[in-house]
């Protein structure tokens, strides 16, 4: 490995660490309840309900992006370690869109989900279950 892609990718694990760090400070600190949690950072009822029988409510990760990631203004990218919960806090914006976009009978495909391994995409396809909203199992 040349000493350019060790130092790039020492780049890019601190950036994953300082925005790790910066979402736990940025992150609302009020406690709410089950679903009122998910719809309290944008997400609709329907989509609260739903997630939050499976995680009662966001970590810090979730908490700090899905406010931009549902704005759908610009691209966006979530850095942070392993099992933070960066999986589940994409895929909220992109299923709540495509099922406003199912009820509108548009011809356009619901999402383009890309993933960067096999592991991953195999997660997603099962169901992208997990601990938490994150964690080998959705994160």
């Amino acid at each position: 490995m040349s000493l350019l892609h060790k130092a790039m990718m020492l780049l890019t694990i601190a950036r994953a660490r300082g925005f790790a760090a910066r979402a736990a400070v940025r992150a609302p600190t009020t406690r709410l309840m089950s679903a009122a949690a998910w719809e309290a950072l944008g997400l609709n009822s329907d989509m609260s309900d739903l997630v939050s029988k499976q995680w009662p409510e966001p970590n810090a990760v979730q908490r700090a992006a899905l406010p931009a990631l549902l704005k759908q203004e610009d691209d966006a990218v979530v850095g942070a370690e392993t099992g933070s919960g960066k999986t589940l806090a994409y895929l909220l914006p992109a299923a709540q869109r495509a099922v406003a976009n199912r009820r509108k009978h548009t011809p356009y495909p619901a999402a383009l989900v890309l993933v960067p391994n096999r592991e991953l995409g195999t997660q997603l396809r099962r169901g992208g279950g997990g601990r938490r909203g994150g964690g080998k199992r959705g994160g």
